[in-house]
């Protein structure tokens, strides 16, 4: 192991542990110091953007296949929510509340319950 302070492309000075062959290390280094690289930090900001958009991405291919399925089956907002209700509850209490259809599901239903609210219980 061999600890290096690198000046990083993002603009970041960070001190990084690196193990294994020099060759993998000096490849490391020189990606790090390069104009894509990034500190450690930097590297897991970028990440969690990524999977955010991947994720929202994958909500709204959801929320559309789950629309076109309710209005298949000609359920108002009101019948959506019926049905609806109870998965989330049921996700939610096994832990699953953070899945990219539940969280399609959940917001159906809280733009429904909104039309309800304001009196629309027509077909979606």
């Amino acid at each position: 192991m061999a600890q290096y302070t690198v000046a990083a492309g993002c603009g970041h000075t960070t001190s990084i542990a690196l193990f294994g062959a020099m060759t993998e290390r000096e490849r490391r280094l020189a990606w790090m110091r390069g104009p894509d690289g990034k500190c450690n930090s930097c590297y897991a900001a970028a990440k969690r953007a990524e999977e955010a958009q991947q994720s929202e991405s994958l909500i709204a291919t959801y929320e559309t296949q789950l629309r076109r399925t309710l209005t298949e089956r000609g359920m108002g907002a009101d019948d959506a929510v019926l049905v609806l209700a109870p998965q989330i509850a049921d996700a939610e209490l096994h832990g699953r509340g953070g899945d990219a259809r539940i969280r399609a599901a959940r917001r159906i239903v809280a733009e429904y319950t909104g039309a309800i609210a304001a009196g629309s219980g027509e077909s979606i």
